[in-house]
């Protein structure tokens, strides 16, 4: 990969952002880098590099990350089609859900008894803002929600996904909004249409496991806005969250976030792919010392980079209530996980709540683009 995402990224923050970070010279900056990364694998801002063993400190410890619950202990790894990585965490408790084999309704024999008579619902609030200093929104949000009632209703579906492009003046707003696109596109044709297609008496389409079908979603994104032009070449964070009744299945790449609000606390579900990450998961910075490093923007995986791409993925059976929240670092940069759990469960109205935590990110500065997403499930 080039430095165009490195170039671009850095010149917006010189002329845009007030930088509060230490100045670094650039020689010395790249010297530090070099004593965690092996010498010819500098990763940019935004930029997805090849992480072969070595190139960066611990590979273990990058894959499976230091905030990993235990719940999540169990990890694979399988190729999706040739050249596809996937790191996969999954909940021992669950079989992986065929398309077209899962019922779409709620067995009544099947509920706790305090919840036969209760209809499962989603709920959401949702925000992208430009924030105070970018021309342009490169992020794209989508949110598909779904509600039935009556006697036997179906079970609920909801898709969410954060994209936040990158690449500088060419291509961040199309990747990201491709990226979202494509993959509302491939799980609604392949996992929500199938659903009904069987209620109906129709055949269905697929037999592919639901977890594919998103890892394919973002393979298939990877592709098509990749671009070997490096004037022209861009690329996007991408995390993506599928509820299908009380199963949670998220795809994950880059360094947007998402979090899992439960009785026992919030909880970050996904791991950062970025440069910071990896040195405070080697013990050679802190995560105070990770907020001002000047390289805190750098990526090592993004999709639009072409070739081969890890993709982090896990499924999770949901409790009776609780919230997903999927969040770019515009957000998650300048707001802390206290403040975000304390907003979620202090205020009732999800809407409220998004846009409240977004007027805070921008009250102390907003320099970049804020987007999130807030879910409220209840079963």
């Amino acid at each position: 990969m080039s430095n165009i995402f490195g170039k671009f990224k850095r010149k917006k923050r010189e002329s845009e952002t007030p930088d509060t970070s230490p100045q670094v010279n650039e020689k010395a900056s790249r010297e530090e880098a070099s004593e965690a990364i092996s010498p010819g694998t500098i990763p940019h801002e935004k930029e997805s590099v090849e992480a072969e063993p070595g190139n960066l400190p611990d590979e273990t410890a990058a894959k499976t990350g230091a905030k990993e619950d235990e719940q999540f202990s169990s990890k694979q790894e399988s190729g999706l089609e040739t050249g596809v990585k996937v790191s996969q965490k999954n909940d021992p408790s669950i079989e992986e859900t065929i398309v077209g084999e899962a019922p779409m309704t709620v067995a009544a024999d099947q509920s706790p008894a305090s919840n036969k008579h209760k209809t499962p619902l989603l709920k959401v609030g949702q925000s992208c803002h430009l924030g105070n200093v970018r021309k342009r929104n490169e992020d794209s949000i989508f949110v598909l929600n779904t509600y039935s009632g009556g006697e036997e209703p179906y079970v609920p579906f909801g898709l969410y996904i954060i994209a936040d492009g990158m690449g500088g003046h060419h291509a961040g707003h199309k990747a990201s909004r491709s990226t979202a696109a494509i993959m509302a596109r491939d799980v609604t044709e392949k996992i929500l249409l199938p659903f009904i297609k069987n209620e109906t008496g129709g055949a269905t389409s697929s037999q592919q496991p639901i977890g594919e079908v998103m890892l394919g979603a973002i393979q298939a994104a990877n592709r098509q806005i990749y671009n070997p032009d490096p004037e022209k070449e861009g690329g996007t964070t991408a995390t993506a969250a599928l509820i299908i009744g009380r199963r949670l299945y998220i795809a994950h790449v880059g360094d947007s976030r998402a979090y899992l609000l439960t009785n026992h606390g919030l909880k970050q579900v996904t791991t950062d792919h970025s440069y910071v990450r990896r040195l405070i998961e080697a013990g050679q910075i802190t995560e105070e010392e990770a907020a001002v490093h000047p390289q805190r923007n750098m990526l090592y995986r993004a999709v639009g980079a072409g070739g081969a791409l890890e993709v982090e993925t896990f499924t999770q059976t949901l409790p009776d209530h609780g919230h997903i929240v999927l969040c770019s670092d515009g957000l998650w940069g300048l707001v802390s996980d206290a403040l975000i759990e304390d907003e979620i469960r202090g205020r009732g109205a999800l809407q409220g709540c998004a846009d409240s935590l977004v007027n805070y990110a921008l009250g102390v500065g907003g320099y970049d683009n804020i987007s999130i997403i807030i879910v409220d499930f209840t079963f």
